[in-house]
């Protein structure tokens, strides 16, 4: 792999660990102990020639995994943070996928019929989308069918990956779509069924207890 960082100074490190920190609080402890070995900041991080936000590495033999996530600006600001956590939680989900049993079939379902997922064939679909100008802004028509953007389209993982990172980063947000599109309220239910299946004490959790108060079903 081509990849190569920058190093992030003192100041903006110390802030980026409170958001990381932030995120880490969202799951069960032994979630984060079991799961996830190193998480590595930077200023900037590129990979296979694509300047990227984040990455992970998933570790088969150990069940762990590390994540690698860069400072999105160099300015302390309320989008700075939320790029933050929808990174940290948007990488960590395929760590997550990887090593507990997710229900393909059921994702698979939500999608319009005979749909395939663009780059799902290749090696590094993320990285096809990057290359091919994928956007990540909302798209009605997209939203209407399941997806929160283009990019979610390029492979099953980043689908996931980016509810993950909604789910978790913007609560709010997405159960506004899910009370207007019904196949993103299903894709939600699915990701949070998933979390519950392998960690149940996620159901404790205040941010699934919000998601159970909004009508969700998450048993």
């Amino acid at each position: 792999m081509d990849a190569h960082s920058e190093p992030i100074d003192i100041g903006s490190g110390a802030v980026f660990c409170k958001t990381l920190k932030e995120a880490l609080g969202n799951y069960p402890k032994k979630v984060i102990s079991e799961s996830l070995s190193a998480i590595a900041i930077s200023k900037r991080l590129y990979l296979y020639g694509q300047l990227y936000g984040a990455t992970y590495a998933f570790y088969d033999e150990r069940g762990k995994g590390d994540l690698f996530i860069a400072n999105f600006s160099d300015q302390t600001s309320t989008d700075n943070r939320l790029f933050v956590l929808d990174s940290f939680h948007h990488e960590f989900s395929s760590i997550l996928l990887k090593k507990f049993n997710f229900p393909v079939s059921e994702w698979r379902k939500i999608n319009p019929k005979n749909f395939q997922y663009v780059y799902e064939t290749k090696e590094n679909p993320g990285t096809e989308a990057l290359k091919e100008g994928f956007k990540t802004e909302e798209e009605t028509a997209l939203l209407k069918i399941g997806f929160l953007s283009q990019y979610s389209t390029s492979d099953l993982e980043e689908d996931f990956n980016t509810f993950a990172g909604m789910v978790f980063s913007q609560p709010e947000h997405i159960i506004e779509l899910a009370s207007t599109y019904p196949a993103i309220k299903s894709k939600t239910e699915a990701l949070l069924r998933f979390y519950g299946s392998f960690a149940p004490d996620f159901m404790k959790t205040t941010l699934f207890k919000f998601y159970i108060a909004q009508g969700f079903k998450l048993d």
